[in-house]
């Protein structure tokens, strides 16, 4: 994770790309990598699921390594918001680059 003192806890990885997540007191951060389209949602919500189990307070989700983004990613995404906040966490979300 850019800037992290730590390396991963977790890392799953998927074609193209992978998912990494690390607890920090109250906080799970999961940063996604590469591309983030149909054929990759199913294995990042997963790991996204993984990364949330015993509902953290907060969730930092960082995509600033994401090369590519579609709908399912952005479908992605208002899920994975809806789920957490109705469990009582809050999420923050660090966006793609200029070029995802």
């Amino acid at each position: 994770m850019p800037g992290a003192d730590r390396s991963p806890e977790r890392r799953y990885e998927y074609a193209r790309g992978s998912v990494d997540m690390r607890s920090q007191g109250d906080i799970t951060h999961v940063l996604v990598s590469g591309d983030l389209h149909m054929l990759t949602a199913a294995p990042v919500r997963l790991a996204i699921a993984r990364a949330c189990k015993g509902t953290p307070t907060r969730v930092a989700l960082d995509l600033s390594e994401l090369e590519f983004i579609d709908s399912h990613g952005l479908e992605l995404l208002v899920t994975t918001h809806r789920n957490l906040t109705a469990d009582g966490c809050s999420l923050s979300v660090t966006p793609p680059s200029d070029g995802a």
